[in-house]
């Protein structure tokens, strides 16, 4: 598991960008811009934010576990619905007005990784991120029309360059902090 209200901030975030712009989000572009703010933490902090699944399928890399809230699979009152409207004609729109002050789940570290992504993508459609993130994320493989888990190990790997042994060591790192933040999860949960 993993905190879904993380994720419901970080994509009111990017979606009050786009709201600047006079625009909703096509939940595509949105869902890219989530996958690449876990990739980038990975590589340059090491950490994981959400801990969610990454998942190749036919449109690039997702996160398994976010993507089903987007797409209304998951039980209402759930953190996510706080932040994020229901998905309507492949678009998602803020939930309710916000000041920044309320978006206390995210780090100036997180922050940071979300502003640096909307400077190189929020000229992009949701086409145009699915393209970027064909060639950009390596560890991305065509599933022909299914899904395919992606591993840490294969992102450390295929994405980042890592040799095998700092690959596997790196995973062990990242599915230990992936327990972690179930245990902390589950224990808010309660």
């Amino acid at each position: 598991m993993f905190d879904i209200e993380i994720a419901g901030q970080m994509s009111a975030w990017f979606i009050n960008q786009q709201n600047q712009r006079g625009q909703e989000m096509p939940h595509l572009k949105l869902m890219k811009l989530l996958y690449l703010t876990e990739r980038t933490s990975i590589q340059t902090n090491r950490e994981l934010i959400l801990g969610d699944e990454l998942v190749s399928m036919d449109n690039g890399p997702i996160l398994s576990r976010t993507l089903d809230f987007m797409q209304g699979y998951r039980k209402p009152n759930n953190g996510w619905d706080k932040w994020v409207s229901p998905k309507e004609n492949h678009r998602v729109s803020l939930a309710r007005d916000y000041e920044f002050e309320d978006l206390d789940l995210l780090s100036v570290s997180i922050i940071r990784i979300l502003k640096d992504l909307w400077r190189k993508h929020a000229s992009r459609d949701e086409w145009d991120m699915v393209d970027y993130t064909h060639r950009y994320c390596k560890e991305w493989e065509n599933p022909k029309g299914s899904s395919e888990p992606i591993s840490y190990k294969t992102l450390l790997c295929k994405g980042f360059g890592y040799s095998e042994q700092e690959a596997e060591k790196g995973e062990d790192a990242l599915r230990n902090q992936q327990r972690l933040i179930r245990v902390l999860y589950e224990a808010d949960l309660k």
